[in-house]
């Protein structure tokens, strides 16, 4: 379900790279989902949880520090995206996970398939251009 493809591409290698690994996270917990066992997974769902809220931060921050530095127009709208994704994902209640194991992977699931590609092909290859621009500058004056 979370498969990376060349037209998820932002053209900016170090972006690509932690978009793929947002992908593979998703993947994760999507091969939680379609397992067919009914064993408790709480321990799983909850590292799956951690490690997202852990890369999205790292990898929210360096997409901003780029759009910062190349003077991105859309960054506080972009900003205010990523909080949004921060915000559902640390709202989590981990209760609630253990729960409602299966409908919290499917919400999870859900969420992040929508947000994952919606977020980088409408939000992210706004940035693009600026971003591909401002760093062949800096390359070509060193």
């Amino acid at each position: 379900m979370f498969e990376w493809k060349e037209d998820f591409s932002v053209k900016i290698p170090l972006l690509d790279e932690q978009h793929k690994k947002l992908f593979e996270i998703g993947e994760n917990v999507h091969l939680m989902l379609t397992r067919s066992d009914d064993e408790d997974a709480f321990a799983e769902i909850i590292t799956q949880v951690k490690e997202l809220i852990k890369y999205t931060k790292y990898h929210f921050e360096q997409e901003e520090l780029l759009m910062k530095k190349f003077n991105f127009e859309g960054l506080d709208a972009h900003i205010a995206e990523h909080g949004q994704f921060i915000h559902y994902i640390e709202s989590l209640d981990y209760n609630q996970i253990d729960n409602h194991q299966v409908q919290t992977l499917t919400d999870l699931v859900q969420f992040l398939a929508k947000w994952i590609f919606k977020h980088i092909i409408n939000t992210d290859f706004q940035y693009s251009d600026t971003i591909q621009h401002g760093l062949a500058n800096v390359h070509a004056t060193e």
